[in-house]
């Protein structure tokens, strides 16, 4: 995977965050890189250029690439509560690496673990009907 010609690597460690009302202000709704999470790396952190923070992932740009991480829980609820028109609350944050089992699923294109079981034909078709959280910022990070 590349975004804008870098390639994206997998990040190792940890980022503790502290959100406070300046990154607050100064951010927009629905826009990955302009939320106060984005903001907020941005102002921590002078070895990263550019931040995009979407629901379930967390990509820093680096001089030569680009790392990618889990969005924690405790951001994933400030970011929906902002992109619908709530507050963006400050607060403490730590955003942490992929799980083994996530690295290996975008590696293999699919998702690891024990094996499925035969799902009946109604337990198929609850699982078609995915829930979409309406009202937040669009999914990817490669446009």
């Amino acid at each position: 995977m590349n975004i804008n010609g870098k390639p994206v690597l997998n990040g190792r460690k940890k980022w503790h965050l502290s959100i406070d009302q300046v990154d607050i202000d100064g951010s927009r709704r629905k826009t990955p890189g302009g939320c106060a999470a984005a903001r907020a790396i941005l102002r921590q952190e002078k070895t990263v250029k550019s931040v995009r923070v979407h629901i379930g992932r967390t990509f820093l740009e680096f001089e030569d690439h680009w790392e990618r991480y889990q969005t924690p829980g405790s951001l994933r609820a400030e970011v929906i509560a902002y992109d619908r028109g709530g507050q963006f609350m400050p607060g403490e944050h730590t955003i942490p690496p992929l799980s083994p089992s996530n690295i290996a699923a975008l590696e293999n294109g699919k998702p690891t673990g024990p094996k499925k079981k035969k799902l009946s034909r109604k337990a198929k078709i609850a699982r078609s009907h995915q829930y979409n959280i309406h009202g937040v910022r669009t999914r990817g990070a490669t446009r």
